[in-house]
């Protein structure tokens, strides 16, 4: 807001709405952990699976909303003040489709870290009753 990018705090707002409902629209929650960096290179296999099979592959969910919300960000911009809010000139192609791929490695890594520590703690409770019960078994012995 100090830089006057007025459009900065809705555009973040309506990314978070969207992720929610993502979230919500997703049948298996666990099947959004599945998205990471490099899901973008599963694209045609999701379209033949989709093809053949009329299944839905829901990581690209979340691809598609990147991209979208990113496209979508851009022609924002270029259809109100550039100063409103920020985004890479989009009369480069080749800075677009940059910042396209860098908007989804930055959304894909956290949630791929924040899927480890998920698991770990997931997994802690039930190292913890084995180890236990390994303890108490040798210490009998």
């Amino acid at each position: 807001m100090l830089a006057h990018e007025w459009l900065g705090m809705p555009a973040a707002s309506a990314a978070g709405l969207l992720g929610g409902l993502m979230r919500q629209a997703i049948p298996n929650k666990e099947d959004l952990w599945n998205f990471g960096p490099f899901t973008f290179l599963n694209i045609p296999k999701a379209v033949v699976r989709f093809l053949r099979k009329a299944d839905i592959s829901w990581e690209m969910l979340p691809l598609a909303a990147c991209v979208g919300l990113e496209l979508g960000r851009v022609g924002l911009v270029t259809a109100t003040k550039p100063k409103w809010l920020f985004a890479v000139d989009p009369h480069w192609d080749w800075w677009l489709g940059l910042a396209v791929i860098a908007t989804l490695m930055s959304v894909a890594a956290p949630l791929k870290i924040w899927n480890n520590t998920r698991i770990e703690m997931n997994l802690e409770p039930t190292f913890f009753v084995q180890y236990t019960e390994h303890s108490l078994i040798a210490d009998s012995i």
